[in-house]
């Protein structure tokens, strides 16, 4: 019963033999259906069958190809198709539903077996030893490809445009079952079938056909589904790295991309981003298995800068006054917190903070910016604060206030005192700390210049003392 057809109805669990009235029918060696209803019978020598009817009735078609054998046909639609033949390799193309042929190119001391289309503009040819085109262009062009498959491809089938067996064997006869999962830029043996002559499908099931009547059938999971939410932070700080995802599935893998200039390593269900831009980016996961990829899942990560904030308000202020300080910054979605030191009382408010300041020499403010991926930024400033205190019982003896300058001051600072000093006195320069830097020591109504050249730039204080009050005022060495 050599090269007679066969028809299965139940996906290839039995098969009935078809009356076909084919007259040559010991050169016919390969079948192909485009749908239910039409189909082509064809192989050694320059004829081939065709049917419309599911196979009850054969016409026969001379002297179209060409060619000495017809090893395989692909059609992308009623009318158009493609052919291979063996030596010289060939490939040929129908517009008319197989009743003419016109070859395209052809490869000598090359054999093709097989041709396959995943849709309208791309295709894979394979042949002996390995031999592999491929086409981009809706078969206009065909570019070979180097593959590591070192036995004959007989014939290939796809479930997807990246997923496809291929069906091989070696001149001994041991057959070879190969799987890409990337279109046919690259082959991984599966297992080893002796005798394999050919690769079908039917859905996402696929038969491997051998010698006698051997056949070999596999069903194949479903590609995994889209996975669940990616686990991780929102906001991302630039220059850091974050950890992102997902519940695993079993059978299942991950394939992690992240946009941008961002580096991504990922292990499986996990991965880890550094993120190298600011703005906003799309971090995607695809899983995929032995039967394809899945619907990917995305989310959007918001990169901001490391929190820089300042702090707006007067440094120089008066004892037991108050003043509004502000907040300046880098996202309006940031926690802020304050701190405060040298403050009789204050009050906090969304971005900016009300003091009332104490009697003390200096005031500090400390503000804490905190982003929603925990990163954060503090600012400080340091407030000084004008005391005028007066001490002693001699009212009369009270001096109005007393004239420093050039204030601020590169080298002397001069001291008019007027008449206000009706005894001796003693003028200091203190650091903010108090420590004693200058003194000096003063008569009845004299006005003195002191010298500022030694003292670093910054604020210090100048003190005025009698034995009965003393009066302080800031001073600034630039």
């Amino acid at each position: 019963d050599r090269n007679e057809i066969y028809k299965t109805i139940d996906g290839g669990d039995t098969w009935s033999k078809i009356d076909s009235q084919i007259e040559d029918a010991t050169s016919m060696r390969s079948i192909y259906f485009f749908d239910k209803n039409m189909g082509f019978v064809f192989g050694w020598g320059d004829a081939i069958y065709k049917t419309t009817d599911e196979g009850d009735t054969w016409e026969k078609i001379s002297g179209v190809t060409n060619s000495t054998a017809i090893e395989d046909m692909v059609f992308l639609d009623a009318n158009n198709g493609f052919a291979v033949s063996g030596n010289p390799a060939k490939i040929l193309k129908t517009e008319n539903g197989g009743l003419s042929w016109t070859p395209l190119n052809s490869h000598e001391l090359k054999w093709l077996n097989a041709i396959y289309f995943f849709d309208n503009t791309h295709g894979i040819a394979v042949g002996n030893d390995g031999f592999e085109l491929l086409t981009n262009d809706g078969g206009e062009s065909w570019t070979e490809v180097q593959t590591t498959v070192r036995t004959d491809f007989v014939s290939i089938y796809f479930l997807n445009s990246t997923k496809g067996y291929a069906a091989c064997t070696n001149r001994s006869g041991i057959g070879e079952i190969y799987k890409t999962l990337d279109g046919g830029a690259s082959w991984l043996l599966v297992t080893q079938l002796d005798e394999l002559q050919g690769v079908a499908g039917f859905g996402s099931n696929l038969m491997f056909v051998g010698e006698s009547g051997t056949l070999v059938s596999i069903t194949n999971r479903n590609a995994p589904t889209i996975p669940g939410h990616i686990s991780g932070l929102s906001t991302a700080t630039v220059n850091s790295a974050f950890n992102y995802s997902v519940l695993p599935s079993s059978n299942t893998e991950y394939r992690w991309e992240v946009d941008g200039n961002n580096v991504i390593e990922y292990s499986q269900h996990q991965a880890i981003i550094t993120w190298n831009e600011l703005g906003t980016h799309t971090v995607r996961v695809t899983p995929y298995n032995s039967c394809g990829e899945g619907l990917s899942r995305m989310t959007l990560i918001d990169v901001e800068g490391v929190p820089s904030p300042s702090i707006l308000g007067a440094d120089t202020v008066n004892a037991r006054s108050s003043e509004v300080y502000t907040a300046h910054q880098q996202s309006a979605k940031s926690r802020l917190s304050w701190k405060v030191e040298g403050a009789h009382d204050y009050q906090v408010g969304d971005e900016s903070i009300n003091i009332e300041w104490g009697n003390v020499l200096l005031g500090d403010i400390e503000l804490l910016e905190t982003n929603n991926s925990g990163a954060r930024g503090r600012a400080r400033m340091s407030v000084y604060i004008i005391m005028e205190e007066i001490t002693g019982l001699d009212i009369e003896n009270l001096f109005p206030e007393f004239d420093v300058y050039p204030n601020p001051s590169s080298d002397f600072l001069n001291v008019d005192l007027g008449n206000s000093i009706r005894t001796s006195a003693k003028v200091r320069i203190l650091d903010i700390s108090g420590r004693e830097l200058k003194t000096k020591e003063i008569d009845y109504n004299q006005n003195i210049s002191i010298d500022v050249r030694g003292l670093s730039s910054g604020v210090y204080l100048l003190e005025i003392s009698t034995s009965k009050y003393k009066r302080t005022t800031r001073v600034i060495k630039k």
